[in-house]
């Protein structure tokens, strides 16, 4: 059973295509799809707690920018 996904397969494809002038196989763009969806959660998760935490109920810019840099810091 496939799973729906949020994501545009043909959106990310080309956005692989862009960016390579190799092929890009199938299973290749819904890993990635995977892994943008994913990450996408985890980032969300992170900025709503932040929100929560300074008693607020919209998520701006900067908890999603605060969420980014604190799951990719070096």
């Amino acid at each position: 059973m496939k799973q729906k996904h949020y994501l545009p397969y043909k959106n990310v494809h080309r956005l692989m295509k862009n960016n390579t002038d190799l092929k890009v196989k199938k299973d290749s763009v819904e890993q990635l799809i995977l892994f943008y969806e994913s990450m996408t959660g985890n980032i969300l998760s992170l900025a709503t707690k932040y929100c929560e935490y300074n008693n607020r109920k919209v998520i701006s810019c900067d908890d999603i920018n605060l969420a980014i840099k604190t799951m990719f810091k070096e």
